[in-house]
């Protein structure tokens, strides 16, 4: 193993929390926040930050093999756990098990319809908008194998989770050190929004296993020497169907890809065969955006962002001090360190209490490591060696903060495995000179959440 990571820094997450929840109830008024909610998030807060530091501390003397074994069987018992919680709460609730008349309820309905149909799968989802077709085609499989089934897909989610955890820890081994390997494949699995979204019955999951996936090609074809045609071919597939689930994700990861080509110097290849990968690369991309319906959805993309500013008006709430920030410099500030939780009314919202529930754990576990992220991601040394994979995360950002969805962590889920690994990148420099940086941090964002919640009132 490598120097030891400070992941003691991770249990100082738990008094960040909370610090909070105390001063909520002081200055927000005691009716907002409900005893159920306090219990329920204390337990996912504390559960991941402690979790997180011992699993860790006990996997140092752990072999390679011994390691991955260790971290896909409690990867297993933490997914299916969430899984069956999912089903079933929402079962209670709903009378259905899937959250309401969400997108969850569309992508089973019409894929149902598909599936039941006698015609091609690829046939009826290619009637679809482009970033549609990918979600669809992903449920009407699995309902055309296994029949309309949401439990099913659950599991077929969990085995994509799963597998996504054991390729992101290959990944992250080949470009990074084991240790911060180890600690990124711990976070990225026990990290309760991933978890969540297993019983959701959405497309994030698969969405993210693509993205993981095809990563770890880029990495091992050009900068190992296991490189092969058919690797070539499966990143080219992968690539492109990024399109059919979100157009600038497609986008970003292409452009993310050309400036890996151009610029790292980790590549094992001369210039010529690099030159020509390049080639390919582009001329399959633009053959694929002339022959779809790439540039008319990137243009409707764009074209919405007056709608997500209204998104991130309307979460804002009455206040006229917040809004008047909501342009780019705050959406960047908010991908970076963002969203914020929404700590007001929740037990009176019904419909989609659970939901709140979930995204406010992950928005303080975002914040906590946003610190260690602002650290990583200003240094020279970690945009050279991770050029693709910042350049990913860098270039999508600055997208989604364009579109003013900064406050809509859905969108920020394709990027989040990237996030995590430059976070943990971020704690190799910390030091114990940044201790005090990192306890101004932590009551800065005390404050931010506080001010952001007084303001929706």
């Amino acid at each position: 193993m490598n120097k030891k990571l400070n992941i003691n820094i991770f249990l100082s997450g738990i008094v960040f929390f909370f610090i909070t929840i105390v001063l909520s109830y002081s200055f927000l008024g005691i009716n907002i926040i409900d005893v159920e909610w306090v219990l329920g998030q204390s337990f996912v807060i504390v559960f991941f930050f402690s979790a997180t530091t011992l699993f860790y501390k006990y996997s140092i003397q752990l072999s390679s093999n011994t390691f991955i074994i260790s971290l896909l069987f409690i990867s297993v018992v933490i997914k299916v756990l969430a899984l069956l919680f999912s089903y079933y709460y929402f079962i209670e609730v709903f009378n259905f098990p899937l959250l309401g008349k969400s997108d969850a309820y569309q992508y089973h309905k019409y894929s149902k319809i598909i599936a039941e149909s006698s015609l091609n799968i690829v046939a009826m989802t290619s009637y679809l908008p482009l970033s549609d077709q990918g979600a669809y085609f992903y449920f009407s499989s699995i309902y055309k194998i296994f029949g309309a089934n949401i439990f099913i897909v659950g599991l077929v989610n969990v085995f994509f989770a799963i597998h996504s955890v054991f390729l992101f820890y290959k990944t992250i081994r080949v470009i990074s050190k084991e240790n911060v390997a180890r600690l990124s494949a711990i976070v990225f699995s026990f990290i309760p929004i991933l978890n969540y979204y297993i019983g959701l019955h959405l497309k994030e999951i698969f969405f993210i296993w693509l993205i993981i996936y095809g990563t770890y090609l880029i990495i091992i074809i050009f900068e190992t020497k296991r490189r092969s045609i058919i690797n070539l071919i499966l990143l080219l597939i992968i690539g492109l169907s990024l399109f059919a689930f979100r157009t600038v994700v497609g986008l970003s990861f292409f452009a993310s890809l050309a400036i890996y080509l151009l610029f790292s110097s980790k590549i094992q290849m001369s210039f010529f065969v690099k030159f020509i990968s390049l080639i390919i690369i582009l001329f399959s991309l633009v053959f694929f955006m002339l022959t779809t319906g790439v540039s008319d959805e990137s243009e409707m993309y764009y074209g919405i962002a007056e709608r997500g500013t209204s998104y991130t008006e309307v979460n804002l709430g009455k206040t006229s001090v917040f809004k008047s920030f909501v342009g780019l410099p705050f959406q960047v500030f908010i991908m970076l360190t963002g969203p914020y939780p929404n700590l007001v009314d929740i037990k009176n919202d019904k419909h989609y209490g659970i939901t709140r529930y979930a995204l406010i754990s992950d928005c303080f576990i975002k914040s906590f490591l946003g610190f260690f992220f602002l650290i990583a991601i200003i240094r020279k040394r970690v945009l050279q060696n991770n050029i693709f994979i910042t350049s990913f995360l860098l270039i999508y950002m600055l997208i989604l903060a364009i579109g003013g969805f900064g406050l809509l962590y859905r969108m920020f889920l394709p990027i989040l495995p990237f996030y995590i690994f430059i976070s943990i990148l971020g704690l190799q420099f910390f030091i114990k000179r940044r201790q005090f940086a990192f306890y101004v941090y932590i009551f800065i964002f005390v404050g931010i959440y506080l001010f952001f919640n007084y303001s929706k009132g």
